[in-house]
C-alpha cells in the first residue's frame, strides 16, 4: 500500500459544545394549523391541473409505516421487494452510472446500522455489511481488500468519490472493532469501497482517539484529524478529499483537512 499523509491546513482550537439560545420565540400555531400538514412549495397552484405525487417506482413503493424494518433479499440480487429500513443520518455517494448507494445510518431505537445498499432506478441491491444493527467493524489487514471487512455500525461519517469512482468514508458516531456494548463514540477510521469490498485505509480501529495535527500546511503519515462526525466535505479539482470540523468527543471543531487517495 502506497503510504498516504494527512494535511492539517488550518488548526485552530477545538470549541466547547453550548445549548445554543433561540432567536426570538416562535409564533404560536392555531388548532387548524398544528392539525394540518403544510406540503406546499414555490410551485403556484393550479385547481386545474393539481400536482401528483409519485413513487419512485410501482414496483418498489417504499413503507407508509414508521420505524419499518428492511426487506434485505439476497446478498447482491436486485429485487422488487428489496429495501433498505427506517433510518436517519445515512452516509451516501453517486457512482460513475449515476445510481445512488447508502451506507448505514442510525435505526429506529439509536441503533447502529452497517449495510450498503445501491438503488438502480427500478429497485434496491443489498451489497454489504450486515442486515442487523449493531454490527461491530471487521477491520482486516490495512490497505487489503477483502470480503469480510466493513465498517462498524454508524451514522453521520464523512464521504467522498475519488476519481477512480470508489467510495471513502471517514468516521463517524458508532461501534469500534470491539462491538462490546457502550464501545460506541465518534470514530477515527478511513476506509475505501472498490465496488466488490471495503478496504481499512488509515486511522483507528478504536474510537475516541484525540487529533494529531502535526505542522499546518505540511503532509505527515502520523496526522489525523480523531474521532468526528457530522463533519464538512468536498472534492477539489485535484481530486485531494477536504474536511472541515464536525464533533468530537464532547467539543465541536473548526480545523481544516487535505487528504490525497
Amino acid at each position: 500500500m502506497r503510504a498516504v499523509a494527512l494535511v492539517a491546513v488550518r488548526v485552530p482550537s477545538k470549541i466547547a459544545i453550548s445549548p445554543c439560545e433561540p432567536a426570538s420565540s416562535p409564533r404560536t400555531k392555531t388548532p387548524e394549523e398544528r392539525t394540518t400538514p403544510d406540503f406546499s412549495s414555490s410551485v403556484p397552484k393550479d385547481p386545474r391541473n393539481p400536482p401528483t405525487i409519485r413513487s419512485p417506482s410501482a414496483s418498489a413503493t417504499p413503507s407508509t409505516t414508521v420505524n419499518a424494518p428492511g426487506s434485505y433479499g439476497t446478498l447482491g440480487v436486485p429485487a422488487a421487494s428489496n429495501t433498505p429500513g427506517a433510518r436517519a443520518f445515512t452516509m451516501g455517494w453517486v457512482d460513475r452510472n449515476g445510481a445512488p448507494w447508502l451506507f448505514g445510518g442510525q435505526g429506529p431505537n439509536f441503533s447502529h446500522l452497517n449495510d450498503l445498499w445501491r438503488w438502480d432506478g427500478a429497485s434496491w441491491t443489498w451489497m454489504a455489511g450486515s442486515s442487523q444493527a449493531e454490527g461491530a467493524g471487521v477491520y482486516g489487514t490495512l490497505g487489503l481488500a477483502e470480503p469480510a471487512n466493513r465498517p462498524g455500525g454508524r451514522w453521520s461519517g464523512t464521504t467522498w468519490v475519488d476519481a477512480r469512482g470508489q467510495f471513502w468514508l471517514y468516521g463517524g458516531y458508532g461501534l469500534d472493532a470491539s462491538g462490546a456494548a457502550g464501545n460506541e463514540g465518534a470514530l477515527a477510521d478511513l476506509w475505501r469501497w472498490d465496488g466488490a469490498a471495503w478496504a481499512w485505509m488509515g486511522g483507528s480501529a478504536q474510537f475516541l482517539l484525540a487529533p494529531v495535527y502535526g505542522v499546518p500546511g505540511v503532509p505527515g503519515l502520523e496526522n489525523l484529524p480523531g474521532s468526528r462526525a457530522y463533519g464538512v466535505s468536498w472534492t477539489d479539482g485535484a481530486g485531494d478529499f477536504w474536511l472541515f470540523g464536525g464533533q468530537g468527543p464532547a467539543a465541536l471543531f473548526n480545523d481544516l483537512w487535505r487528504y490525497r487517495p
